[in-house]
């Protein structure tokens, strides 16, 4: 479960009118979400931009050894997370 909070982008739901997220002072946005982690994905699989310093890739990296193994983790979170939005 290393990996849980990057997926999904947990914000409170604004409604009412004139509804802020100043409204919820206990809310604290994670550092992590899926939106960035499939920038770094892609960018990763695609070996453009500036995704090697992400966190994101830290993580993977330090989980497994090869670079097909991060490679085939990040295509399955690709998919998973594609499948989380839709």
């Amino acid at each position: 479960m290393w990996q849980f909070t990057w997926h999904f982008k947990n914000t409170p739901i604004l409604n009412e009118a004139n509804t802020t997220l100043a409204d919820f002072p206990d809310f604290n946005l994670a550092p992590t979400n899926n939106v960035e982690a499939l920038g770094n994905l892609t960018n990763f699989l695609m070996d453009r931009g500036d995704y090697r310093s992400s966190l994101y890739m830290n993580e993977i990296a330090a989980k497994f050894d090869k670079l097909e193994d991060q490679k085939a983790f990040a295509l399955r979170l690709i998919i998973h997370y594609c499948g989380d939005i839709h």
